[in-house]
């Protein structure tokens, strides 16, 4: 599933954790993690965010591959 490093779902994420018809990949958009390059490409977070986001995809779903 290609997503928007923001905003996935925790039920979504659950989801994909349980059904097993779906891999557990998610591709995202993680270019950069300097803020001061975030902010230049005009990111509307930061790279904490960023990592608070790919924390809480990996709390959900351990066997996932981003």
């Amino acid at each position: 599933m290609y997503r928007h490093p923001l905003g996935l779902d925790e039920h979504f994420c659950e989801f994909i954790t349980e059904c097993p018809k779906i891999f557990n990949y998610i591709d995202m958009p993680l270019q950069h993690s300097s803020n001061r390059v975030l902010r230049s490409i005009k990111r509307s977070a930061n790279s904490e965010r960023y990592l608070d986001e790919l924390f809480k995809i990996r709390r959900i779903m351990r066997e996932v591959s981003i």
